[in-house]
């Protein structure tokens, strides 16, 4: 049981897993979010009044709610509401409504009994491919015992490239690394390797032959394998992403600048934070496919290229991954994302069996794409819904939390 992060989880934040959530699930164990959310209500110890604190709108504390509700309903995990001091931060009828709502629909989803065993099939629902992980965000728990810089990695690689794969509008597990390469995990089209330090040789021919076998695509962020038997080298990065690695003598920064003409991301357009590392990387050799370069040295950051073993491999040298770079990246191996190209917003989204959310990072139009024919049902309002659609308009304020069912119209073969 963990609460949802405490970073970036207020209105319109990502409110992200504080583990691999889905790893969990694979091994029969149940994940409760812990909601904890400061409602602004309080109980007057004296006269026993319940008022709220100014500011403090209702609406947004029941969207905030509804957000960590879509995190554990996409992800068949168990969730629990908590006044954590005990003053009456629960105290509100129209909130325990909609605690109501929120169990029932659970319950429609999983099963008469409101939870989804962990040795259950996935979901009730007849489960298109585009529902189904496209992108695998693994944990190394081994590689944080090779870490000297700490807080600062953890918060650029654990922290915000976890948020950013919660905002790319691609289907989204978590896994730890262990279980991909024992084979634990299912396929997925992308992986993305957050803080993948320590890789044996062993390990390492194991992971390319999984990638090979899948054809998947793989997304390595800093120093993915620098860490080797008894060697630590950009040597070792070589071999595991398959680009020409090289490391910059001495402190280098970081802060990159976007090359291609991309659907989210300009050409021209910087990312990343400038700060020194050490070390820090970079890709140099003939007939690169460069994507970004950085801003102080102009030294390309991040590249792919395309093995004939039939795979992709993209090094993001930055300790930096942006939503939409992300999606950029996904974009370039041809994986689809759920937002058209007008949708500027990286909103964060959440995809389940059947099971649509999103939760508005600011105002404004979104236009979904959900890659075929479904009816359409809003899970907390059932009244709502859309008979046939393939895209999907909605106007959202910030903050706002929509979650959708999703109901197939015609049989896959039939498409």
């Amino acid at each position: 049981m963990t609460p949802v992060s405490y970073v970036d989880r207020g209105l319109g934040g990502a409110g992200g897993f504080m583990g691999p959530v889905d790893s969990a699930r694979a091994h029969g164990k149940w994940w409760h979010l812990l909601d904890d959310t400061r409602t602004g209500l309080a109980r007057d110890v004296g006269t026993g009044a319940i008022s709220r604190m100014a500011g403090v709108r209702p609406e947004d504390v029941y969207n905030v709610q509804a957000r960590n509700f879509a995190a554990a309903l996409t992800h068949q995990l168990g969730l629990m509401w908590m006044d954590a001091a005990g003053d009456g931060q629960l105290l509100e009828p129209e909130m325990w409504k909609r605690f109501q709502a929120m169990t029932q629909a659970y319950a429609a989803a999983y099963g008469d009994n409101g939870y989804a065993r962990a040795n259950a099939p996935t979901t009730a629902y007849d489960v298109r491919p585009d529902m189904r992980p496209v992108l695998m965000t693994v944990i190394d728990e081994n590689s944080r015992f090779y870490q000297l810089c700490d807080a600062p990695l953890n918060e650029f690689l654990l922290i915000q490239a976890r948020d950013a794969a919660l905002r790319s509008g691609a289907p989204v597990q978590f896994r730890l690394f262990r279980d991909v390469l024992e084979g634990n995990a299912p396929p997925a089209s992308v992986y993305l390797f957050l803080n993948l330090f320590q890789v044996n040789e062993e390990q390492r021919s194991r992971l390319h032959a999984r990638l090979q076998q899948q054809q998947a695509t793989a997304i390595w962020l800093y120093a993915p394998g620098y860490f080797a038997g008894d060697s630590a080298a950009p040597e070792n990065i070589a071999a595991l992403t398959q680009l020409p690695v090289k490391a910059f003598e001495g402190p280098a920064k970081s802060g990159s600048v976007f090359q291609l003409d991309g659907r989210w991301i300009a050409t021209g357009t910087d990312f990343g934070p400038t700060r020194e590392w050490n070390p820090l990387f970079y890709i140099e050799g003939e007939n690169l496919n460069t994507v970004a370069t950085y801003r102080d040295s102009g030294k390309v950051s991040v590249a792919i290229v395309a093995l004939e073993s039939g795979w992709e491999s993209i090094f993001v040298a930055e300790p930096c991954l942006t939503p939409g770079l992300l999606r950029e990246l996904l974009q370039i191996v041809e994986q689809r994302v759920f937002y058209r190209r007008n949708s500027l917003k990286c909103d964060v989204t959440h995809v389940g069996p059947n099971l649509f959310a999103l939760h508005a990072s600011e105002r404004g139009e979104r236009v979904i794409d959900f890659g075929w024919p479904f009816a359409v049902q809003d899970v907390l309002l059932p009244e709502r819904g859309w008979p046939e659609r393939q895209f999907l308009n909605v106007l959202l304020n910030t903050g706002e939390t929509r979650i959708f069912k999703l109901t197939p119209v015609m049989p896959e073969d039939q498409l």
